[in-house]
């Protein structure tokens, strides 16, 4: 039976946990990558039954190398990629990749040649379809240097090059004041059609797209719409695409959460039909989770919150998250003469002539509202309880219809909106929405 590598898996950890034996005839090898300030001592290669589940407790071969920690295979499983995630504070503070030969027939892996990887802590890497370019992601855990995406050639014989490119990512999003305060790039890979490259940056909560040319002498280029954001404070880590390249899947590290958007077109014929594939009640904003469809902004939000507690969707403090609720309640189900008189559409350019006394009478409430919210906020900032949170998303269709109908305000109220139409999370939901016809 033919030997067969598993996909590539990195596991930082010492090797002690595998102590199972083989009952038979192994017909697939394991290599797993580690961190070496311990024990550990780089890659090791390991038999595995596929029937049985075994792992032989003794690698077939140990190849040093430092902190191996994400491996690569070209196509043909003839060459192997290793991140050498070194960084400050290590023995060897100079982050590098390392290529490999793999014997055909034997499996034995033996050094071809090491470059630095232009950047610290390198922790991902991937090949292009066509295998004249390595894509590599340099975490950096300090905010000097900061993360970034290197291009490393990739010779026929396997031989890396030095870098072509060195593409500094962020800045930060600042949400986790912990964890993101400048870029951390986690993944970089290439789509299906190997026209495009996808980078992960969890420290600024966003996706950076890249065209890919391999005839041009800096092969990545900004694609036409660069970057795709993310919700503040999630993370994102690790991006799959399907085989045809239709869809992908995002993980979030920092919420723990994988997930897609929907975003369907109004007032088309279709449009009923589309709705009711992801809402029961043909109703939106509609969330689909493993514990079933969410219908409702509230409903949603609560859900949310208690399935990502360590998220701040909400303010920490008490008493600003129980104002926090408090005015999302009265935005949810209040302001009947600003929603009958003021509809929102992003593209709404002018004044009313007259604004009724109700209407005004909404205005006046949703300012003093917004001013409440500000004196009971904890923590400083722009938005309403400092950081971002819920009580935002919820008050920005009122800030559309306020700036998009002129209505006059005062300085706190304009530099509020201002806010908002600067939030990154809100640009991509207003670029979503002026693609309606």
């Amino acid at each position: 039976m033919p030997h067969k590598f598993l996909p590539w898996l990195a596991i930082a950890s010492a090797m002690s946990a595998f102590t199972l034996q083989a009952q038979a005839m192994p017909d697939t090898e394991l290599l797993i990558g580690s961190y070496t300030q311990g024990k550990s001592e780089g890659i090791y290669r390991f038999a595995f039954n596929s029937v049985t589940g075994m792992i032989d407790a003794k690698p077939l071969q140990v190849v040093k190398t430092e902190n191996p920690s994400w491996l690569t295979v070209s196509r043909d499983q003839r060459y192997l990629f290793a991140v050498n995630e070194n960084g400050p504070g290590q023995k060897d503070v100079v982050g590098k990749v390392s290529s490999f030969a793999i014997d055909p027939k034997t499996r034995q892996i033996t050094p071809i040649n090491q470059v630095q990887s232009r950047g610290e802590e390198p922790t991902h890497s991937s090949l292009s379809y066509d295998g004249r370019y390595l894509f590599v992601a340099n975490y950096a855990v300090n905010p000097e240097p900061g993360g970034a995406l290197t291009v490393v050639p990739v010779g026929k014989d396997g031989t890396l090059s030095e870098a072509v490119q060195v593409l500094p990512l962020g800045p930060g999003s600042k949400v986790n004041s912990e964890r993101q305060m400048s870029s951390h790039v986690h993944l970089a890979v290439p789509t299906p059609d190997d026209k495009y490259v996808v980078s992960a940056d969890l420290g600024a909560d966003k996706l950076f797209v890249y065209r890919y040319d391999a005839s041009q002498a800096k092969p990545l280029q900004p694609a036409k719409e660069p970057t795709v954001q993310l919700p503040g404070g999630s993370g994102p880590r690790h991006t799959l695409f399907s085989a045809d390249g239709k869809h992908a899947w995002l993980v979030l590290e920092m919420t723990g959460a994988a997930f897609t958007d929907q975003v369907i077109r109004l007032n088309l014929s279709d449009t009923p039909e589309n709705i009711l594939k992801y809402s029961p009640t043909g109703k939106v904003p509609a969330l689909q989770c493993e514990h079933g469809t969410i219908i409702d902004s509230l409903a949603i939000c609560e859900y949310l919150v208690e399935r990502f507690p360590d998220v701040e969707l909400w303010p920490r403090d008490i008493a600003a998250r129980a104002q926090a609720r408090s005015a999302c309640a009265q935005m949810h189900s209040g302001f009947v003469n600003l929603r009958s008189n003021m509809p929102m559409d992003l593209r709404q350019d002018k004044a009313l002539e007259v604004i009724t006394v109700d209407t005004q009478n909404d205005i006046d409430r949703i300012v003093e509202l917004w001013a409440e919210c500000r004196a009971a906020a904890a923590e400083s900032g722009p938005f309403l309880f400092g950081k971002p949170s819920i009580a935002d998303a919820f008050f920005a269709p009122v800030a559309i219809r306020l700036r998009g109908y002129h209505v006059q305000l005062p300085a706190e109220a304009l530099a509020y909106i201002e806010t908002i139409y600067q939030w990154p999370a809100f640009k991509r939901w207003q670029q979503a929405g002026l693609q309606e016809s």
